[in-house]
């Protein structure tokens, strides 16, 4: 005799059950996969549109205000300072650098300036859509943005095109080592910085083909024939040591320098630093003594 649909219930709701209980981790992880497509650019670049300056210049009346127009007609900012000792008359060294992508140059001006003590011009980058800088960020534009900033500063008297300096912290030092790829530099310095965007999905369980701005760290590193530094913090939570080692092993030559610290609290070593320009032939006379 068949069975009554009463005897069936039960095996039916059991079945049920199980499909739901199936289906479920795969409903989660589509609902993430389509928040993280559809928010990338926000993840990625998180001060864009949210990390405005307090003051229309900067405080330091010896720092040039510099800007650039990109193509689409929007005004990007950098701030520039003579190293000091520096004028036409006696060109020297110049640093590029590009900071994290929660921070301002207005707030990371103080991980410039002792360059500037050193003897080295700086130029202190900003990112299209941060701070007073217009347009919306992304990686061929911040990469573009670097070289019209690159080029706009060896055409500067006080400058030895020579011995242009990249200097990049977490994101910054995706964006330096792309515009390394294009303009090779003296010498690199990457503080904190991933081994690829695509790694970093991986790291959130997400494909590498997600990623509209995949900032190929590693596979540049490799080609680079500048020296190179890697400093890293071995307590970094949101971008893990192992980066900073991998990036390490792919540049044959480059100095790697584990710092007790974690993301956040980063503390360049300028020691390291000094040490690091000074065997390049990067820094001169009173300045491979430090500041």
């Amino acid at each position: 005799m068949p069975q009554s649909s009463s005897a069936q219930s039960p095996a039916h709701r059991q079945r049920r059950w199980l499909w739901l209980f199936l289906s479920l981790p795969v409903v989660v992880y589509a609902a993430w996969f389509g928040f993280a497509y559809a928010n990338q650019e926000s993840m990625i670049f998180p001060g864009a549109g949210r990390l405005r300056a307090n003051a229309d210049r900067p405080s330091d009346a010896e720092i040039e205000h510099v800007w650039i127009t990109t193509p689409e007609g929007q005004q990007v900012e950098a701030w520039f300072k003579l190293g000091r000792g520096r004028s036409a008359a006696s060109p020297g060294p110049a640093v590029i650098y590009f900071h994290g992508n929660f921070d301002l140059i207005d707030s990371r001006w103080s991980a410039v300036q002792p360059y500037v003590e050193l003897g080295l011009t700086a130029l202190a980058v900003e990112y299209r859509g941060y701070g007073r800088s217009g347009g919306k960020p992304s990686q061929a534009g911040l990469v573009a943005d670097a070289a019209r900033f690159r080029d706009w500063l060896v055409a500067r008297p006080e400058v030895d095109p020579n011995r242009i300096i990249y200097h990049g912290l977490s994101i910054g030092g995706a964006v330096a080592t792309a515009l390394a790829a294009e303009r090779p530099p003296a010498a690199l310095v990457l503080e904190c910085t991933f081994a690829s965007m695509t790694a970093m999905a991986h790291r959130y369980l997400l494909p590498g083909f997600l990623c509209r701005h995949p900032f190929e760290t590693d596979r540049v590193v490799g080609r680079l024939k500048c020296p190179i530094l890697i400093e890293h913090g071995r307590r970094d939570r949101t971008i893990p040591i192992s980066h900073g080692q991998r990036l390490h092993e792919l540049a044959p030559g480059s100095r790697f320098i584990e710092l007790d610290c974690g993301h956040g609290d980063f503390r360049t070593d300028w020691d390291e630093i000094r040490a690091f320009l000074a065997d390049a032939g990067l820094l001169t006379g009173d300045s491979a003594h430090g500041p």
